[in-house]
């Protein structure tokens, strides 16, 4: 499955802000808007972040070592690829990316997604923590490219964090 990537289709979505006082404050992780609802690193059972994607994001191929990670799509349409199967899933739907498993994700939806994540540990948080930036408004940050400085120092941060980058995102 090839993902069509035109320049138009990689405009960002511009999703409405969480509701006030929902979760910690806004983070921009990459291209995409995060808020905390649940932290595990300050004392909660589980992390749940809220995400707002746009069309065509997605991580490389990657392998949590140490926790698990389940995906709830409240909006939007999303691939996915997990120990090598692919599967794509509508609002609604979940699936998970269990511990030692490869998988990778990418945003089908041309509106872009809105999607949770629960994880049972603190790593994907913490990498999450460490590489994001104080949202400077509502919806998304502008688009950009990685560099091949920021897709290095990813992959450090992952391994910092217990998480290994096996591969390239799906597009």
């Amino acid at each position: 499955m090839n993902l069509p990537l035109s320049p138009a289709a990689l405009e960002p979505a511009r999703p409405a802000a969480a509701p006030a006082g929902a979760g910690e404050a806004a983070l921009f992780f990459g291209n995409g808007r995060v808020e905390i609802q649940a932290s595990r690193l300050a004392g909660d059972d589980i992390c749940v972040m809220e995400h707002w994607l746009p069309y065509g994001e997605g991580p490389p191929l990657h392998i949590h070592r140490d926790e698990e990670e389940f995906f709830y799509l409240v909006e939007g349409r999303m691939w996915f690829r997990v120990g090598g199967e692919d599967r794509v899933i509508e609002a609604g739907q979940c699936l998970l990316g269990p511990k030692g498993v490869a998988h990778t994700y990418a945003v089908l939806s041309p509106g872009g997604a809105h999607c949770l994540t629960i994880t049972s540990g603190t790593d994907f948080e913490g990498l999450v923590r460490e590489l994001s930036r104080p949202a400077s408004g509502p919806g998304l940050p502008p688009h950009v490219a990685p560099t091949p400085e920021q897709v290095f120092a990813l992959g450090r941060a992952c391994a910092r964090h217990g998480i290994e980058v096996v591969g390239a995102p799906i597009r």
